[in-house]
């Protein structure tokens, strides 16, 4: 959280990504499947671990523009 200079009272949200990361790891001592593989019998998807990290600036479209005096188009 220092390295990426996040706000302090933002300390759940790392925790909660550093269980999802965890979780959907493979461990050797499972016999190289996720934890969360061997608790439901399904394997993970861990997309969303290759495309984001914690505290990543996303930029997203805006569809439907509701607010007086903004452009279509604009980034969020």
């Amino acid at each position: 959280m220092s390295f990426l200079d996040v706000n302090p009272d933002c300390w759940l949200l790392a925790l909660n990504c550093a269980c999802s990361v965890v979780n959907l790891t493979a461990e050797k001592t499972l016999g190289w499947r996720a934890p969360q593989e061997v608790a439901t019998g399904e394997t993970p998807d861990i997309s969303v671990l290759l495309h984001f990290v914690f505290w990543d600036v996303v930029h997203c479209a805006r569809h439907a523009n509701k607010q007086p005096g903004l452009q279509n188009g604009q980034e969020i």
